[in-house]
């Protein structure tokens, strides 16, 4: 049986942001030191042509606004942007899901819950039978590790579409990840912060 795991889509672009923009252009002058050398013409040259490159990390959500401007264009170039970070944060996920006739879709605001159900699934076992045999799986499932790789600080006025969204942006939000909101059982009005493993207790 395939299965995957999935998140909300506002949140996940959010972490993307966070990936592409603050961990990797914002730091050490990325754009100017990878080289074709480095990563290939194809994955520099359009990331860093874009206006968010060079605006000031203090301006945001204006900054924010831009990448999903550029990252959600219809005008993307495809054959230009097989840069990581766009593939497993920005894109859709139901691209790849959709790629299995039968597929259990679990949910990273449920993890815990979800993956019991494919231990008792796939492997006839509870999910501490499984916990027990593979110990850093328990610290996956029951710790917030969102908050230890971004910085918070940066991240958190962005959570809230409602006041880091402008009209334009909220359009290609709905419009780009509409077949995810549909099908995963997401809405962009239900957005949470990203502490969401506090919210699983073990058992």
């Amino acid at each position: 049986m395939a299965w995957a795991f999935v998140r909300h889509p506002y949140t996940r672009l959010v972490a993307g942001y966070q990936e592409i923009v603050h961990r990797h252009i914002d730091c050490c002058d990325w754009c100017a030191w990878h080289t074709e050398a480095d990563l290939g013409e194809k994955n520099t040259d359009w990331l860093c042509s874009q206006d968010f490159v060079t605006m000031p990390p203090t301006d945001e959500p204006a900054r924010f606004n831009s990448f999903i401007g550029s990252v959600l264009s219809t005008d993307l170039p495809w054959d230009r942007v097989a840069f990581d970070g766009l593939t497993y944060h920005v894109f859709s996920q139901m691209t790849a899901i959709a790629e299995f006739s039968e597929c259990f879709v679990g949910h990273l605001e449920s993890m815990a819950a979800d993956f019991a159900e494919i231990s008792f699934r796939v492997l006839n076992m509870s999910l501490s039978e499984v916990t027990v045999r593979v110990p850093p799986l328990a610290k996956l499932l029951y710790s917030d590790v969102l908050a230890k790789r971004y910085d918070r600080n940066r991240t958190d006025s962005l959570l809230d579409p409602r006041r880091a969204l402008t009209p334009a942006s909220r359009n290609l939000v709905e419009e780009y990840y509409k077949q995810d909101f549909a099908c995963l059982g997401y809405r962009l009005g239900t957005v949470q912060d990203l502490e969401w493993h506090h919210r699983v207790n073990p058992t």
